[in-house]
């Protein structure tokens, strides 16, 4: 049972991940939208890889906070479906696992495809300034935690 507990409570704080890094980009877009440009941009050097339009940071930051906002609302509702199976057979458990697994896996896409394929691809390692080196490491936390609390959730149920 404890372990049923503690999953619920890690799809919660995926949900409240996502709630609060939304919100936190929504009340500040104007520098949200210069930091996506300034992660897309190749800027010191003469290359055309760099996607310096600025529809493509509006692009990409929503591409961000929507995926935050989406994780949020599945975490919460798998969390809600978890506690409700939570003394349950265990393929129920493990079904209402589901909405939990697409949330984080957003999320999860999200932070590699945007920031690690999109924006670390842009550049090679010599270009990469320290804010965006520190800002790459930030987002591997996020990913490595993020990757944690799904293979967690992925253990094996048991009967109570």
């Amino acid at each position: 049972m404890a372990t049923r507990i503690i999953k619920i409570l890690l799809a919660l704080s995926a949900a409240a991940w996502g709630l609060i890094g939304g919100i936190r980009n929504l009340y500040d877009y104007p520098s949200g939208v210069e930091f996506a440009a300034f992660l897309l941009s190749v800027e010191g050097t003469d290359s055309i890889r760099g996607l310096t339009h600025p529809i493509f940071a509006h692009i990409g930051y929503a591409f961000v906070w929507i995926s935050k906002f989406v994780t949020c609302a599945l975490c919460a509702l798998g969390a809600v479906a978890l506690w409700y199976s939570r003394l349950g057979a265990p393929a129920e458990f493990s079904n209402a696992k589901e909405k939990v697994y697409l949330g984080i896996g957003i999320s999860i896409f999200m932070l590699f495809f945007g920031f690690m394929v999109v924006a670390g691809a842009l550049f090679a390692p010599s270009q990469i300034s320290e804010v965006k080196t520190l800002y790459f490491e930030y987002t591997t936390f996020q990913l490595i935690g993020l990757g944690m609390i799904m293979l967690f959730l992925n253990l094996p149920e048991r009967e109570l």
